[in-house]
């Protein structure tokens, strides 16, 4: 299962996603894609230089300060990933608030 952890307040974004969705085989599971394709695209569309991104073996940590771009891009992110988590529930979890 993925575990994504999301905590937006005051113009921070506390984020993680890790673990695999386990929907079907490495390279087939059509879970995992989508949710790798809504994080990476939502990372390549940030425009702060000031946050902090590591990414290692596909799980993906950010934090810090926002400002307004990057804030709607979080919340966009966080409402893509919340309808992947209805249609999928054993394969993705999201917890939002604090970390």
């Amino acid at each position: 299962m993925i575990e994504i952890k999301f905590n937006l307040s005051n113009k921070r974004i506390e984020f993680s996603s890790v673990g695999h969705a386990d929907f079907a085989d490495y390279g087939k599971d059509v879970v995992c894609a989508a949710v790798s394709s809504i994080i990476i695209g939502a990372l390549n569309a940030l425009k702060s230089e000031e946050l902090d991104i590591k990414i290692k073996k596909g799980d993906v940590k950010v934090s810090g300060n926002l400002n307004s771009h990057d804030e709607i891009v979080f919340e966009t992110m966080l409402m893509q990933l919340k309808t992947i988590e209805d249609q999928y529930p054993n394969n993705l979890k999201i917890n939002e608030g604090s970390n």
